[in-house]
């Protein structure tokens, strides 16, 4: 890294901190030229990489005009942008999400089927006992269908507040592994600046 790359990349960082104090037009220049920045390198990297490739060769080359069909239900998605037209977005995403998930559940199973298998427990321990119990309960408390005035109403009341409380503390265990991804990422930052830009640290 050059010295103006260095003093770029250190300043920038000060200047996306300087959010913690509170927001500021260098802030806001920063943060629009980062996602100015990314947004143009995707762009450029999706056209060199996947789109001149798929038309010159696969289409035109080859005659695979199959390939046409994606791409357009790709342009689909950016009718999200027309006013009034948003709707025929949801056309190219919801064919997207049902392909993706069948050929994961016809193709590659794996992931799933070592959830369910995951989640077999012999009661052996205390440890095994608590996370059925809480699986079980969780489980029960997604269910909708059950009201004040169905039978059995008071346990299943228990069971959801103990199925909750499990998520909760799921959740929360969740959130601190993002706190401490979070907390690795700003010493990183904190080493960049002390050590390689200003050279203060070793």
């Amino acid at each position: 890294m050059t010295t103006t790359q260095l003093w770029i990349a250190g300043i920038g960082t000060l200047a996306i901190y300087s959010f913690l104090i509170k927001e500021n037009p260098v802030y806001r220049f920063f943060e629009f030229l980062l996602v100015g920045a990314g947004s143009a390198h995707l762009i450029v990297n999706t056209y060199h990489n996947y789109l001149r490739p798929t038309v010159a060769n696969t289409i035109i080359r080859d005659g695979n005009y199959s390939m046409i069909i994606p791409i357009c239900l790709g342009l689909l998605m950016y009718t999200r942008f027309i006013p009034g037209q948003g709707h025929i977005s949801r056309l190219p995403m919801a064919f997207w999400l049902g392909i993706g998930s069948g050929y994961l559940l016809a193709y590659n199973p794996g992931p799933f089927i070592g959830q369910l298998t995951a989640s077999f427990w012999k009661p052996n321990s205390v440890n095994n006992i608590i996370s059925a119990v809480l699986l079980l309960s969780t489980l029960l408390y997604f269910i909708f269908t059950v009201g004040p005035q169905s039978r059995g109403w008071k346990a299943y009341s228990i069971v959801s507040k103990v199925g909750r409380t499990g998520i909760m503390v799921a959740l929360g265990a969740a959130f601190g592994s993002t706190v401490m991804a979070r907390l690795s990422n700003l010493l990183g930052r904190v080493q960049f600046l002390l050590i390689d830009w200003l050279k203060i640290a070793q």
